[in-house]
């Protein structure tokens, strides 16, 4: 623990630090019974999809977690050094351990260790983990009436309430109120009726960042009129963010990630993230875990894909061995991965007098996926992962593309691991955003997942409540429904390259599958998801 210690001062500045929490976790009991719930909401063919409804957190704890286990932790921690130890979350024991104490990990007693990140001293921001873009145009811009037009969103609203935001990691800075009213009046956008937003975690509102003001311009502009918007700050990374999400005795139904790195690296990501002793693998299964729990309650959680296509940032030169590097969360079968792509050719466009460049006009106007070597300024992610397998509902449809002997493969990937992204949508770097009362193009695939979120939140507004996971009521729907995507005239589309160079491997795009890891599913059709999600809901038992 020493070490661990002295790393946290050398990160988070000269201060006494005394103790550490640590939390241990409790290993979770009856995984599948509460998948079969996660999916009762989110697949359109489970037997009680018109009748399911999200668990609470006590209903998932009592599947989950009985009380006797975390007794047993508690024994174990206080065995090996622990002081302060705190049961009552069930699913977690929460820890201080002196700073010249190591916890032990036994693995028949608890599943993960992890350490809580200091509260004071954070890193302002993690740029490196961050999916997005940006640059001044001279060119057109991404407005929600090009998004709008381009992915049949419903033209008016009606339906019930719906709860969404995006999450923002490691104290990144927050978005302004009067950049939002900024952006709304130069596009013409109605503002959410449920704006400002309800703010969870972390909220600094001193100065706007950009990649979070992308965030919300997008969903601000997409959403259906009647959401309640969110804002979830995070001090920690993905697994105590979600854990705590759980807890929380309120949550949204959709939330936007546009953070990701190696699923390898994940006890490595901007400091401390794991105790000694637990391993990037652990952390990957235990945050699983906690998404399908999430999942369980309802909430829906869209991810962006990553902007260094296969190969991943953590090897932007393609240096390294291995080339292919998924990236979580976008790899978690419980987390909607969402690509990008730019339009095929200059679209129409139609002049603005309120920003200084044209509108680009959407209405299905092609698309190609964006990649370094075509002009997009990054490469879109896509992969299959080497920790995660893939959900039950993906079934047969990705097989369709490992088995074209037309689309290109690399010679070494796990075929039988989670495959990515799930939907693509436009993320070039043309989105009209407003940072500090100045005016930006931004894009990237934090880009399209807010824009994949906000398509989301209409499903589930039309629905009347939560979804929960998104990709089992994805894939059933590609399945099931061939105007939900658009998936003809895509032009073959590659994920070798990165931000910086292109490698001499990644995924090509196949030819008459139903998924490619270029394009996954295909573009979205929104009309007609909420259409296919209506007509199932309806369908008698």
């Amino acid at each position: 623990m020493i070490a661990h210690v002295l790393t946290l001062v050398a990160l988070y500045g000269a201060q006494t630090v005394e103790a550490a929490r640590i939390w241990f976790g409790v290993p979770p009991q009856n995984l599948e019974l509460l998948g079969d719930v996660a999916l009762s909401l989110s697949d359109p063919q489970h037997p009680f999809f018109d009748v399911a409804e999200p668990l609470s957190s006590e209903d998932i704890l009592s599947i989950t977690a009985p009380e006797a286990h975390a007794e047993v932790v508690r024994q174990y921690a206080v065995h090996v050094g622990a002081t302060n130890c705190d049961v009552s979350l069930r699913d977690w024991v929460r820890c201080d351990y002196p700073d010249n104490k190591c916890p032990a990990k036994n693995a028949s007693v608890t599943d993960i260790i992890v350490a809580e990140a200091p509260r004071a001293g954070f890193p302002a921001r993690a740029g490196k983990t961050r999916s997005g873009e940006e640059t001044p145009t001279d060119t057109y811009y991404i407005v929600p009436q090009t998004t709008s037009a381009q992915y049949d969103f419903p033209i008016t609203g009606g339906g019930g309430p719906v709860g969404v935001g995006a999450a923002e990691f490691l104290r990144d800075q927050s978005i302004s109120f009067d950049d939002a009213s900024a952006f709304a009046a130069a596009t013409g956008t109605d503002l959410p009726d449920g704006w400002p937003p309800i703010v969870r975690g972390h909220w600094d509102n001193s100065s706007a960042d950009t990649e979070a003001s992308l965030d919300y311009d997008i969903l601000l502009g997409n959403v259906p009129r009647n959401a309640q918007m969110w804002y979830w700050g995070a001090d920690e990374w993905m697994l105590l963010w979600a854990s705590r999400v759980f807890h929380s005795s309120k949550i949204p139904d959709v939330l936007s990630i546009s953070w990701g790195w190696n699923e390898m690296d994940q006890c490595g990501i901007d400091g401390p993230v794991c105790a000694p002793g637990t391993t990037s693998e652990e952390y990957v299964r235990r945050a699983n875990t906690e998404f399908m729990k999430l999942a369980a309650r309802g909430l829906t959680l869209v991810a962006s894909a990553g902007d260094a296509g296969a190969p991943g940032r953590t090897d932007e030169g393609c240096n390294n061995n291995p080339v292919l590097n998924p990236a979580f969360p976008a790899s978690s079968p419980w987390v909607v991965a969402v690509g990008s792509t730019q339009f095929e050719t200059d679209p129409p466009l139609a002049n603005a007098s309120a920003t200084d460049a044209p509108w680009a006009i959407g209405g299905h106007v092609g698309e190609k996926n964006c990649d370094l070597s075509s002009g997009c300024g990054y490469t879109s992610g896509s992969g299959f992962s080497d920790l995660n397998p893939p959900g039950s509902w993906v079934g047969e449809t990705v097989s369709g593309y490992l088995s074209d002997p037309r689309a290109y493969k690399p010679e070494s990937f796990n075929r039988s691991g989670r495959a990515y992204p799930d939907v693509t949508a436009l993320g070039s770097i043309h989105y009209y955003t407003v940072v500090n009362n100045q005016t930006m193009a931004v894009g990237g695939t934090s880009a399209s997942a807010p824009l994949v979120a906000a398509m989301l939140s209409h499903v589930v507004s039309a629905l009347g409540r939560p979804l929960g996971a998104g990709n089992p009521f994805l894939y059933r729907m590609a399945a099931d429904c061939e105007a939900c995507f658009a998936r003809q005239n895509l032009p073959l589309g590659w994920s070798n390259c990165t931000e910086e160079d292109c490698c001499a491997t990644g995924y090509g795009s196949g030819s008459n599958v139903t998924w490619d890891p270029v394009y996954g599913l295909g573009l979205p059709r929104v009309s007609a998801w909420i259409d296919y999600a209506i007509s199932n809901e309806e369908t008698p038992l």
